[in-house]
């Protein structure tokens, strides 16, 4: 049997820490995680035509991740400031007008797709219409039985209730945390405690799974009746990874009988670690 094929879509960015630059996007981590477990891992995205894009696509190259379904365009590559507080909980200031806000739909991109049994996106790339455009309709064109992980990944202003409806309504996985569950409550008017919230939204959008990350608390995963249990990972990633880790470990282990648990076998940093 080969390796499944698990495809992330969406930004593709450095991100300025303190201790320096990183390669950074919600895609990046998870294909990472993904290829971490066992999957073949692609990424479909956009940089622009400068150093900074020749550079960030070297170094994803560097981690054996497929990026022919990258673009270049006129559009500088993303740069993302993130700044940590003492409790090492970031905060970000994210450009606008980047190459990733302009994600078209190729040849490559839909070939991209067009084998993947996991595909996987979130909400921050859907911040320009030409984008958010671009995913929906490679979320739609992936093949019948391909799983679809929607990780919701709220920042700043750069999203509303129909960006976020309009994925879940595709998604069979979602991942999300402890200050986005209130807000994604508060569109659908759910209340109760977060695993009550957690339980209606499986129940209102027909997921598979729900992986809820609570920080230093760790996470949680709630299936359906139908779908298996995941056990936690022994051991907690760096606080950046630990959604990533869990989503890629879930989509990995839901398409390849042969990949290892969650938390097992090599591992090696994760990217913005």
């Amino acid at each position: 049997m080969g390796k499944p094929k698990i495809v992330g879509i969406g930004e593709l960015l450095w991100d300025v820490l303190p201790a320096g630059r990183r390669l950074g996007g919600a895609p990046v981590h998870f294909a990472f995680y993904a290829q971490e477990q066992g999957a073949e891992a692609c990424i479909v995205s956009a940089v622009g035509q400068d150093a900074s894009g020749d550079e960030l696509l070297g170094g994803i190259a560097a981690l054996g991740l497929g990026v022919r379904a990258v673009q270049r365009n006129a559009h500088p590559t993303s740069t993302v400031e993130v700044t940590l507080d003492a409790a090492g909980v970031p905060a970000y200031r994210i450009r606008e007008q980047v190459a990733w806000d302009y994600i078209e739909r190729t040849a490559e991109a839909d070939a991209a797709v067009a084998g993947a049994a996991v595909v996987c996106w979130g909400s921050l790339a859907q911040r320009n219409a030409v984008s958010r455009r671009t995913i929906l309709a490679l979320v739609d064109a992936a093949p019948v039985g391909c799983l679809r992980l929607f990780d919701i990944n709220l920042r700043l202003n750069y999203y509303d209730e129909r960006i976020v409806r309009d994925s879940l309504e595709r998604a069979d996985i979602l991942k999300l945390n402890e200050d986005e569950l209130p807000v994604v409550a508060r569109f659908f008017g759910l209340e109760g405690a977060a695993e009550r919230v957690v339980a209606q939204l499986v129940e209102r959008f027909s997921l598979r799974y729900v992986v809820f990350t609570e920080g230093g608390r760790g996470s949680r995963v709630t299936p359906t009746r139908s779908a298996p249990a995941m056990r936690s990972p022994p051991r907690s990633p760096p606080r950046s990874c630990r959604g990533f880790r869990w989503r890629s470990a879930i989509a990995a282990r839901s398409r390849s009988p042969h990949s290892s648990a969650p938390g097992t076998g090599r591992s090696r940093r994760c990217p913005n670690s």
